[in-house]
């Protein structure tokens, strides 16, 4: 299994890259409703597991390593918008669509149980989460659920994302 040392690096990686995307292109224009939320310049998918992870897509927290102190996190003048989907599925089916894969993947269903025991689920401030003074964990504004169900297919979960977002369908 991985451990937070093997993570850091990654996190770190993918949240200059993330930066590199948002708020170095120009972008093009797209015609929306006024009243939608701003397209985004990027969309990564990754299994961001607890909130720390989050918090260094995020932007608000350095990556550590056992071997150095955390590093200041670099300025960001205009650091982008970070929205999280949770994609909740039950143990059971993500079990059955590792299993179900053709190819082969680095993520096997031996390394399930490991990933499970690391995530700490987000709780989207919908749900009424705490302060983090022992009223429960605190809220995580930027994070929207999809719950999966096994009639959901690869584009019904991405349409859901997206309506969970703000987007129109398209």
């Amino acid at each position: 299994p991985l451990n937070d040392d093997d993570r850091w690096p990654w996190l770190a990686t993918v949240r200059a890259t993330l930066v590199d995307a948002c708020c170095s292109s120009n972008g093009g224009t797209v015609d929306i409703p006024p009243s939608s939320p701003p397209l985004p310049r990027a969309v990564v998918a990754c299994s961001a597991l607890r909130r720390a992870y989050r918090d260094v897509l995020r932007g608000i927290r350095a990556t550590t390593t056992a071997a150095s102190p955390p590093p200041p996190p670099p300025p960001q003048p205009h650091p982008p918008l970070v929205r999280f989907v949770y994609l909740r599925v039950p143990p059971p089916l993500l079990r059955a669509r590792l299993e179900a894969r053709q190819a082969h993947h680095f993520m096997g269903p031996a390394m399930l149980a490991s990933q499970l025991a690391t995530l700490e689920e987000p709780v989207p401030a919908t749900v009424g989460g705490g302060d983090g003074s022992g009223g429960g964990p605190p809220e995580e504004g930027d994070v929207v659920v999809v719950d999966v169900r096994e009639d959901c297919g690869v584009e019904d979960i991405a349409a859901a994302a997206w309506s969970a977002l703000g987007y129109p369908p398209a």
